[in-house]
């Protein structure tokens, strides 16, 4: 065999078998976070988004599916809040509270859930009001 041909096909099974450790562990963390959820229903980093959009659709009145309707037809949150009638500040307030309670459901101290709304607060006052890519 050449020398070229011996190291085309080195690569080629480099290639694939890094291909197969990284396939491998994805599916790895994504069994584990079932597995987590099934265990303990916090279905991770998804679930608790999925939660967060359930609280806002709570508050402002209306479905999950509504919400998603009308951030998709582009209309703001402030936009939905008005016709919610409830203020930015009020809809703030009780996200915060119900951010709160999960947090302190999972454990976490009172410092690091005041820095977690510390930080959520400052992102939301440095927000242009344009969301990031499949975020509400």
């Amino acid at each position: 065999m050449s020398k070229t041909l011996v190291l085309t096909l080195a690569a080629v099974v480099g290639v694939l078998g890094a291909y197969t450790l990284v396939n491998t562990t994805n599916n790895a963390l994504y069994a584990s976070a079932d597995t987590q959820w099934q265990r303990d229903g916090s279905k991770g980093h998804a679930g608790r988004m999925h939660k967060g959009l359930e609280d806002k659709a709570e508050i402002l009145g209306v479905t999950v599916e509504e919400l998603r309707s009308a951030r998709e037809e582009g209309k703001t949150m402030q936009d939905i809040m008005g016709e919610a009638g409830i203020s930015a500040e009020e809809f703030h307030s009780r996200m915060e509270e119900n951010m709160r309670n999960r947090m302190q459901e999972r454990g976490l101290s009172e410092e690091e859930i005041n820095e977690r709304l510390e930080t959520r607060k400052e992102h939301r006052e440095n927000c242009d009001g344009i969301p990031h890519k499949g975020g509400f």
